[in-house]
């Protein structure tokens, strides 16, 4: 009997772990992971979004897309919370439906043209790691065709940092035969689109350029055919019927050119070319990519008769430029040459051009130009002779200026000796972006008159009479400390004597001062310090509020309120739209009990339905005891 006992006993402990074991692992396979595209087909050269939809999961998530790296560029957009609450009720019965998740966004662009799968993409949570779905993305590759090509170009390929360019991006469209030769191959109501990445605001850091409007409005078009640009509609521009119908991207029309290309393997043809040129400026040391810039559009191919042409939809691309921005050479590099880049102009002044030895004086140097002049640095006169040799110089002390195309820098300089005659010619260098070399500019002279410190002696003083040497010894003069002695002999010592209780008054008072100094600052620091204040009239005033609890209206939602005062006031919150969540993440970081957390939590939840269903019991005490009791408890444990 006690064999067949022991035996179920032993059974149902196994069944209990099994369920124990299914239920851990079931929790944990409750995080899932769900991967969408924006789009299932794109053009190469085009971008799509990725989502992916974490579900029991939060922002502490990792995800691993080292998987798309091979055959996309990816660029994280944002990250969101997705935790969302509801509450329903139906016949008394309350039902909280809760979800926690978290989505991150990035931006897929394709690498080249075919067929992938995106995906699985595994993300890291709590020690688990977790796969998402996949999903079939087509990306149309460009064609290569003689009708239609496209070419990024500029004059180096390397470019010295501060130095000013222009890229040229060139549209080739073949020419239609006579008679219809002089017209653009494309139609004016559904121009081709072009899409240039490297246009985008705040794209390409490193090279500077004008804004996206400021190099495109001078190409805006109304009348004749032109290309959309990115899909751009500038604000401003409202065409008739706008409020009829929806606003088309804004055209734009080139610089155009009649040319004969051949393109590749092409034969040698007659082609519009369609040049849009934009100017940059080097100003960070590195390597860029622009393009490749996509075209896709109906092109008009051949004359069928007439005037009627046929036509075909193409999409194609450029090849990528790579540019190289580069630091001036170091070899030749002048020790005159602090940082400036471009074409300067460069002077000196100094005032007063009249002082004695060891007198300041301020010297100013402009340098005027075109180039990165915020990069200059200062001179180290220290370091050319003729100013070493001639002055002491504070280069520890110069200040800058820069202005629009003017840095200036001032110095603090004093004349060593009374034969300094004049300023000496200073040089600063820089590297001239037009002749690619180092440019070397001296400032002129400038006249000074530095005399020698002039030694005051007794007899250049004003009504003072020189004593002769036959006078051995000086006249003792009356009237003390205020006497005319001109001697350190002829002065008698002079003291100040002090009585016993002279000195009690002398030192009372400071005394006085600094021993109620600290009590003054304690009790101003706690009179102005409102986060003491509030915690120390938490409890006084949650126990006048309980007092004053209205019991003939909604009396769960006053005490809730109550809790969630005292609380605020104790940690320094705000209690407006403060929820249980909240107050239970305060005491659970504050290290109270978990009983007297389980009760806090316990009191919410049952005050939260008392004020849903038709009727609820909190225990057998009264609601206001029962919050009472919960605050004298909280109030011996939260300091």
């Amino acid at each position: 009997m006690i064999g067949k006992f022991f035996r179920q006993s032993l059974f149902s402990v196994f069944l209990f772990s099994f369920f124990l074991l299914f239920l851990s692992r079931g929790i944990t396979q409750e995080v899932s992971v769900d991967l969408k595209l924006g789009k299932s087909r794109i053009y190469y050269g085009e971008s799509v979004d990725l989502e992916l939809t974490l579900s029991n999961a939060d922002d502490t998530a990792e995800v691993n897309i080292s998987s798309l790296n091979k055959d996309f560029q990816v660029d994280f957009v944002r990250g969101k919370n997705l935790h969302q609450e509801s509450i329903s009720i139906i016949n008394g019965r309350m039902t909280k439906v809760e979800f926690r998740g978290h989505s991150f966004l990035y931006l897929l662009t394709p690498l080249r043209g075919g067929e992938f799968v995106v995906g699985p993409i595994s993300v890291d949570y709590k020690g688990n790691s977790y796969q998402s779905n996949r999903k079939s993305l087509e990306v149309v590759g460009a064609e290569e065709t003689d009708q239609v090509f496209l070419e990024i170009s500029t004059e180096r390929s390397d470019y010295t940092i501060g130095e000013k360019f222009t890229v040229y991006l060139d549209i080739y469209l073949k020419r239609l035969a006579p008679p219809l030769r002089d017209l653009d191959p494309f139609f004016a109501k559904d121009p081709p689109s072009i899409s240039i990445p490297w246009l985008k605001e705040n794209s390409l850091p490193g090279l500077g350029k004008k804004s996206r409007s400021e190099l495109l409005e001078p190409y805006l078009t109304n009348d004749k055919p032109g290309f959309y640009v990115n899909n751009l509609k500038f604000q401003g521009r409202q065409q008739f019927f706008s409020f009829f119908e929806d606003q088309k991207p804004d055209q734009f029309r080139f610089l155009i050119e009649e040319v004969q290309r051949k393109n590749k393997k092409f034969p040698v043809q007659d082609y519009f070319r369609y040049r849009f040129p934009i100017s940059f400026q080097a100003k960070e040391v590195g390597s860029y990519t622009l393009g490749p810039v996509l075209f896709k559009g109906q092109v008009a191919t051949k004359i069928i008769s007439g005037r009627q042409v046929a036509s075909r939809d193409l999409v194609t691309s450029s090849p990528e430029l790579l540019l190289q921005v580069v630091e001036p050479p170091s070899v030749g590099r002048p020790a005159t040459f602090t940082g400036g880049i471009g074409k300067f102009f460069f002077q000196s002044k100094i005032v007063p051009e009249e002082a004695y030895v060891g007198d300041p004086m301020t010297l100013t140097l402009e340098i005027i130009g075109e180039g990165l002049i915020e990069n200059i640095l200062p001179l180290k006169l220290e370091e050319q002779e003729k100013i070493a040799k001639n002055f002491k110089v504070y280069d520890e002390t110069v200040n800058s200026e820069t202005k629009s195309g003017q840095k200036t820098f001032t110095y603090t300089l004093r004349p060593l000796h009374d034969q300094v005659k004049e300023l000496p010619s200073i040089s600063f260098s820089y590297y001239d972006v037009e002749s690619r070399s180092y440019k070397t500019l001296s400032s002129e002279k400038i006249p000074l008159t530095i005399k020698e410190v002039k030694t005051l002696q007794s007899s250049d003083m004003e009504g003072k009479k020189v004593l002769t040497s036959n006078i051995s010894q000086l006249e003792e003069k009356k009237g003390g400390i205020f006497a005319n002695h001109e001697s350190l002999d002829g002065i008698e010592r002079q003291t100040i004597l002090w009585e016993g209780w002279e000195k009690v008054i002398l030192w009372a008072f400071p005394a006085s001062y600094f021993a109620v100094l600290p009590l003054v600052y304690y009790r101003r620091r706690q009179t102005n310090n409102l986060s003491l204040q509030k915690k120390k009239k938490a409890f006084s005033g949650a126990q006048k509020k309980l007092a004053q609890v209205d019991s003939s209206s909604n009396v769960y939602g006053q005490l809730n309120a109550i809790l969630n005062q005292y609380i605020a006031d104790k940690y320094d919150l705000f209690a407006s739209g403060m929820v249980g969540g909240e107050i239970i993440d305060c005491l659970e970081g504050d290290n109270v009990d978990a009983s007297l957390v389980k009760e806090i939590q316990d009191f919410l939840s049952q005050c939260e339905a008392a004020q849903y269903a038709a009727s609820v019991s909190i225990n057998e005490s009264s609601p206001i005891d029962v919050l009472k009791g919960l605050i004298n408890k909280l109030e011996k444990v939260i300091c």
